[in-house]
């Protein structure tokens, strides 16, 4: 039997093909575009501020998180209410300072809660 160069190299070709798999697409983890500014913003990102007063007033404690991860803060002092900016992340406040605990959902916006910690994961 002979096989010409030409069907050796499409068998080659063909096996690699289908041996290579496909690239996951790059998008859906990096940026969107803010329809308003037009500008590129990242996914799942998250500011949290964290007040002494009961309607997001007094002292204020904050910390961020960008992309994707899990993240645990405990309050550094007493705190009554929070204020989350968040985009693709969910945001719980925990009775225990290890985010464990009876906890709260929270949203957009500001909460008054009391609360010994914070976890974020987006």
């Amino acid at each position: 039997m002979q096989f010409s160069l030409q069907t050796i190299l499409l068998a080659s070709m063909a096996t690699l093909a289908m041996a290579t798999p496909v690239a996951e697409p790059l998008v859906p983890h990096l940026q969107v575009i803010d329809t308003r500014s037009g500008e590129l913003q990242a996914r799942g990102e998250a500011t949290v501020e964290m007040y002494a007063g009961d309607t997001c007033n007094g002292q204020v404690d904050s910390f961020s998180v960008a992309n994707k991860g899990e993240r645990c803060v405990p309050v550094p002092s007493p705190k009554r209410s929070i204020k989350i900016t968040s985009r693709d992340c969910t945001i719980r406040t925990h009775s225990g300072t290890d985010c464990r605990g009876s906890n709260f959902k929270a949203g957009n916006g500001c909460f008054g809660v009391l609360y010994g910690s914070v976890s974020v994961k987006c």
